[in-house]
């Protein structure tokens, strides 16, 4: 794999991030126009490699963009108004010579 410069790279992520439906070769097009890369030196292979290694290949950019379960994000608008328990039972052990089952709980705010 050919090396991409690190601020061309940048610049591509930066347009792909600013239309994530942004096609390989009009990111490349569009470096090309901009004077970043003369014309035929970055190949679409080798810049859909770097971008999918960095996490913005057309797949990763479909699912942020969509909405899906990859960006949902269940909040509170104040702190204190949501808080998360849990409970895990341990062992039996005997206390006052009777068995009686452990547990841990736990409160999250």
């Amino acid at each position: 794999m050919r090396a991409i410069p690190p601020h061309v790279l940048e610049e591509a992520i930066r347009l792909r991030k600013e239309v994530p439906s942004r096609s390989v070769a009009e990111i490349i097009r569009i470096l090309e126009w901009d004077g970043l890369v003369s014309k035929g030196a970055i190949k679409r292979s080798t810049l859909q490699e770097n971008l999918q290694e960095k996490g913005f290949s057309g797949k990763h950019m479909a699912i942020y963009s969509s909405g899906g379960l990859a960006t949902r994000r269940f909040q509170k608008r104040n702190r204190n108004k949501l808080w998360h328990s849990d409970i895990k039972y341990g062992c039996y052990l005997p206390i006052c010579f009777r068995p009686r089952r452990l547990a841990a709980v736990s409160l999250v705010a």
